[in-house]
């Protein structure tokens, strides 16, 4: 399978527009929350656009609608993404975002060394 590198784009596993299905939870204040979604822990690479309706969907979906995991899973072509759904399976929060941040931290240090 060739992939085209021209058609990647930068997503938000946590939506900009999270209020509607992304709730607050405890000690967590909107200032948190907004300073978290912009780092490097909750962005991610696709390899097309996902569709606007599910950008903004709840980490699991219900029965009626997919959930920005299932999403990401149908655009989970990237061995980055494979490993993101695999590691975060239960959930996607704050405590979560950090915690992918550092790995990355980590591959980066290890790919790009001093």
């Amino acid at each position: 399978m060739t992939f085209d590198w021209s058609k990647v784009q930068i997503e938000h596993v946590m939506p900009q527009s999270w209020q509607q299905h992304w709730p607050l939870p405890g000690g967590v204040t909107p200032e948190d929350r907004k300073e978290c979604l912009q780092g490097i822990g909750n962005l991610t690479l696709v390899s097309q656009a996902l569709n606007p309706s599910l950008s903004n969907s709840a980490w699991v979906g219900d029965d009626q609608k997919d959930g920005k995991r299932e999403a990401l899973n149908k655009h989970a072509i990237m061995h980055m993404n494979r490993r993101l759904l695999d590691q975060f399976n239960a959930g996607w929060s704050e405590e979560t975002i950090a915690a992918r941040a550092s790995m990355l931290f980590e591959d980066a240090i290890l790919i790009w060394p001093r």
